[in-house]
């Protein structure tokens, strides 16, 4: 059922470009910063430059201009819908690697390495690459009332919705939430009174917050009006600009918190002030290294 008119499916459009522009231009940065610092290019820094590539995709299939309600199996339509629905799933799927990876580090003191980013892309990313063609086999991409993405119109579409997003996505959300507060409580029990370690904490603690939060603001309007479809043919149309906005943001957002860290920081400036930048930073003997070399 068409809810939402050709002319503020243009505008909704022109926001969700605007705002995947910022994603993509954040997401490039993070890309640039991995390639050109060698001292970046660490396993950690790794997962993070696939995860921009990650949100790269995704605003580049939002600035695809599919905004036509009437031509769902168009060739942009198509195209927009299958791009999303391997890196929504994939971008999803890789936080978990990350938060994982991290677990490892930090709970049993274990050193990974290129073994594990394998292992990681054959879950995260060959697997979504894979599984995201699905819905066509039951003619289920097009217009998602905003974009194109997976129709619910049909039965089968709803079904793809919430295997192929949903359904992964709200399973990844609390297991990040469990993983990130066991590390932050190990570090609690690690890091002792001195005021310098303190400061340390209080930063990790900041950031490790935030790597669960994002995908809970950025996801969670989607998910209601998606929720709100089933139960009424026609949801407000300020819930698709509403969900458009959260789920655009999501690659700046994750280059700002993922991708600044205190390592990226002194690189940039090094190179701004054209002298090599020494890290003095103290690390935690009973996890190792600190936490800040990997995330």
């Amino acid at each position: 059922m068409v809810c939402i008119g050709e002319y503020y499916l243009y505008r909704l459009y022109i926001i969700n470009a605007a705002v995947s522009s910022l994603s993509l231009l954040g997401s490039m940065f993070i890309i640039t910063v991995y390639l050109s610092f060698k001292e970046l290019r660490v396993f950690a820094f790794k997962l993070v430059s696939i995860l921009s590539c990650l949100d790269a995709i995704h605003a580049l299939a939002f600035l695809i201009p599919s905004y036509d309600e009437n031509n769902s199996h168009s060739p942009l339509c198509q195209l927009q819908s299958v791009a999303l629905t391997f890196c929504t799933l994939a971008n999803v799927l890789w936080t978990a690697m990350i938060a994982l990876a991290l677990y490892l580090a930090v709970i049993h003191e274990k050193r990974l390495g290129e073994h594990y980013k394998w292992y990681a892309l054959i879950f995260a990313v060959l697997v979504p690459l894979c599984i995201s063609w699905l819905p066509y086999i039951t003619d289920s991409f097009g217009t998602a009332q905003g974009w194109c993405w997976i129709d619910d119109s049909k039965k089968w579409g709803t079904i793809w919705r919430y295997s192929l997003f949903y359904g992964p996505l709200w399973i990844v959300i609390p297991f990040n939430i469990i993983v990130y507060f066991k590390v932050i409580k190990k570090i609690q029990l690690e890091i002792g009174n001195v005021s310098e370690q303190q400061q340390m904490r209080k930063q990790l603690m900041r950031r490790l917050v935030m790597y669960p939060i994002i995908l809970v603001i950025c996801f969670t309007p989607v998910t209601i009006s998606r929720v709100w479809e089933i139960f009424v043919d026609c949801p407000p149309r300020e819930m698709s600009v509403i969900s458009g906005f959260f789920t655009c943001i999501n690659g700046l957002l994750n280059a700002l918190v993922y991708g600044m860290t205190k390592s990226v920081r002194e690189s940039l400036k090094s190179w701004i002030f054209r002298e090599r930048g020494e890290n003095t930073e103290v690390m935690m003997e009973s996890i190792k290294d600190s936490v800040e070399e990997y995330f």
